[in-house]
């Protein structure tokens, strides 16, 4: 055994075991979460590949309908996340990817990845499962990362003739490999397809000028104008089919003599055609193409929301049966006329075998399976938003883009769902709330009773789980608007709750992020509105907290003596409202002002965007906040302190949590759970593993 192969055997007996299963973990596709999938292909021992940016994984789907992470295992956060290690030349389920678009399988087996977030192509090896960047690399981190200068000017993507290690790409798209050992890449940055020799690494370009357009059917295709190129197909005769998206066409590049022509689509969107010559219909957003054994092209024609068939022996068009209403992203073919097709808005991958029977084949329309049951740490979390503790000490995390809400046992270490099955919706009301439907919740809290209670924020909803497990709707009609003061709370709009709390009387009180408003839900379900209003000139300071407008409240907490703090985006400044005589004043923060003391004093010091609020027994209060980390203000001298600089934790505060004693758990946007003990030493709890 070659050592490339030893390491990869060794990871993926240490991947499974870590997760808590050996060799390797693998779960039925059927019941397993993909998000929306970006890419689809088949190998010839009928494995299924499927692109799933949503999660930064491939996933491999063998025959049995059993899901394995191909690539993407490991999860890189923080400012600075695309300079950290990738994975190369380690196994494939062990490396990060960013959002993968495009996917495509040579006769050998290696399977090619387009990654649009990193600019880059890379390959699984076949035979060793060692991944490798083909073309380009991580990307520069975004100039507008607060405290990071711009990066320098980009360099041109690709040269018309060089070495492929050396290329960028802009937008990475479709892939296509042929007979020959060359990889093909449409590039809808540059409105191009290049063209890899993967046994030297040579790269040119052969279609495209450069500039986006519909001109040059006759012609060299390298001459030619492209508009935001996408999928790729090489039909048996050496002929690539280009998937022109911006001109809403499909293009046709010689093999022998490098010359392109339109076969589908007139250049205008539209929806017509079917039944007559392809070249005279009208398509709209053709993203993906593929030919099968027979040489017969298919087009996901996704503006149209379907699947369309150009016959070789005709080159008539129409719409392949069972796939009148698919809005599909990307299609892959087999030579006996299987169609495997993603469909992103149902989050599903289907097979369509030749007589037109469509059965699905992954995907349950939700976003993960996320390792329930087994280690936290070994467990996937996607943008955790918010933590709470129950009365017994347990942890519980708004896993935001997963449309759930897990509980991570403090005795066992162990995750479990208790809210949301992973679709993004809503339902479940009176069932049980690990079968209901939430959409992106990103507040929680316990009820005096020890119920749960959710932020759904994306259905404008509080939602309470009962002892019993039930799910119910406690507050909010549904309506994305401003609730009602003195209204019923359950019949009232509640626009998009970000963050619910419990005072001391045993009221909720629920922030409306985007809104600027917090409101208390009394014990009878009676709304009131406590801090913000709106069409009013801004807040001021020392003034009562419903007699202005407040720009955006982005994070909430309790403090010791009850008064609710908030901090608010436009000012840049922390707020405290003093629960009985209502009064609103600026705690911390100095705006965009000069300083009004020492730098390290609360109301002189500087906050950027704060994310996560959390005070401790003692009354001091937590800030999350990009770009400083995680600080603390005392509450005796209202001195400014940090706790977690973002050396130290380079990732993006979303949720924070006290536990008596002298714990902090912090929620990070990129996926963990972690506890952060007085000396800024921080370990995980949850989060980070393949979760799959």
């Amino acid at each position: 055994m070659s050592i490339r192969a030893l390491v990869a055997a060794m990871a993926s007996l240490l991947l499974g075991a870590a997760a808590g299963d050996a060799p390797a973990r693998s779960f039925s596709a059927l019941a397993s979460g993909i998000g929306r999938p970006s890419a689809v292909a088949v190998d010839g021992q009928g494995n299924t590949y499927v692109a799933a940016p949503d999660l930064s994984r491939v996933f491999k789907i063998d025959g049995a309908g059993r899901l394995t992470v191909a690539a993407g295992g490991k999860v890189r956060t923080g400012p600075d996340a695309q300079n950290l290690p990738n994975g190369d030349d380690g196994p494939s389920a062990l490396s990060s990817l960013t959002a993968p678009a495009a996917l495509a399988v040579d006769g050998l087996g290696n399977v090619y990845i387009a990654d649009d977030g990193d600019r880059a192509v890379r390959r699984i090896d076949g035979r060793t499962g060692i991944i490798t960047t083909m073309i380009g690399g991580p990307r520069p981190p975004p100039p507008w990362w607060p405290g990071r200068a711009a990066p320098p000017a980009m360099a041109s993507p690709m040269a018309a003739q060089g070495k492929a290690n050396a290329a960028g790409l802009i937008r990475p798209g479709g892939l296509a490999v042929d007979a020959a050992g060359h990889l093909y890449v449409a590039d809808r940055g540059t409105h191009s397809v290049f063209r890899m020799t993967v046994a030297d690494g040579s790269i040119e370009k052969i279609a495209g000028s450069g500039l986006p357009g519909y001109v040059g059917d006759g012609g060299p295709a390298v001459q030619a104008r492209l508009s935001s190129p996408e999928g790729l197909a090489i039909d048996g005769a050496g002929v690539l089919y280009v998937a022109d998206r911006g001109n809403h066409c499909v293009r046709r590049i010689d093999g022998r003599t490098g010359t392109i022509r339109t076969v589908a689509g007139d250049g205008f969107a539209g929806d017509s055609g079917d039944g007559g010559r392809a070249s005279a219909a009208r398509l709209r957003d053709p993203v993906a193409v593929a030919v099968d054994g027979r040489g017969d092209l298919f087009i996901a024609d996704l503006g149209n929301a379907r699947v369309r068939r150009i016959a070789k022996a005709t080159s008539l068009i129409s719409t392949a049966s069972g796939l009148e209403h698919a809005a599909c992203g990307a299609i892959a073919a087999t030579k006996d006329g299987t169609l495997f097709v993603a469909e992103a808005a149902r989050e599903l991958v289907l097979r369509r075998d030749a007589a037109g029977v469509v059965t699905p084949v992954a995907g349950n329309g939700g976003v993960g399976y996320t390792g329930d049951g087994g280690a936290a740490t070994a467990a996937f979390l996607q943008r955790p938003a918010a933590l709470a503790r129950d009365a017994h000490g347990n942890l519980y995390v708004a896993d935001s883009a997963a449309n759930r809400v897990r509980r991570i046992d403090v005795t066992t270490g162990q995750i479990s769902t208790v809210a949301g099955n992973g679709r993004r919706g809503f339902a479940g009301d009176g069932a049980a709330a690990a079968t209901a439907i939430l959409a992106g919740p990103e507040g929680l809290a316990f009820d005096r009773d020890g119920q749960l209670v959710i932020a759904d924020t994306l259905n404008h909803r509080l939602r309470r789980v009962a002892l019993d497990g039930t799910m119910t709707t406690i507050a909010g009609n549904g309506d994305a608007g401003f609730p009602k003061d003195g209204g019923r709370a359950l019949d009232s709009a509640l626009g998009s709750p970000t963050t619910v709390m419990r005072d001391a009387a045993g009221d909720l009180l629920v922030v409306q992020g985007s809104f600027g408003m917090i409101h208390r839900i009394d014990t009878a379900g009676v709304l009131h509105t406590i801090v913000g209003s709106s069409g009013q000139p801004p807040l001021l300071d020392g003034a009562p907290a419903t007699s202005g407008r407040v720009a955006r409240i982005t994070a909430g907490a309790l403090g010791r003596g009850g008064e609710v703090v908030f901090a608010e985006e436009g000012s840049l400044r922390i707020w405290s409202v003093d629960p009985a005589a209502g009064i609103a004043k600026i705690i911390a923060g100095r705006g965009l002002g000069a300083p009004e003391g020492a730098p390290d004093q609360a109301r002189a010091a500087a906050f950027g965007a704060v994310h996560a609020l959390a005070s401790d027994g003692a009354g001091n209060l937590y800030v999350g906040e990009i770009p400083a980390g995680i600080r603390r203000i005392d509450v005796t001298t209202q001195r400014v302190v940090t706790v977690l600089s973002r050396a130290s934790l380079p990732t993006l505060p979303a949720g924070l949590v006290w536990a008596s004693p002298d714990t902090l758990y912090l929620a990070d946007s990129a996926g963990y759970v972690r506890r952060v003990l007085p000396d800024g030493a921080s370990a995980v709890v949850a989060g980070g593993g393949a979760g799959f």
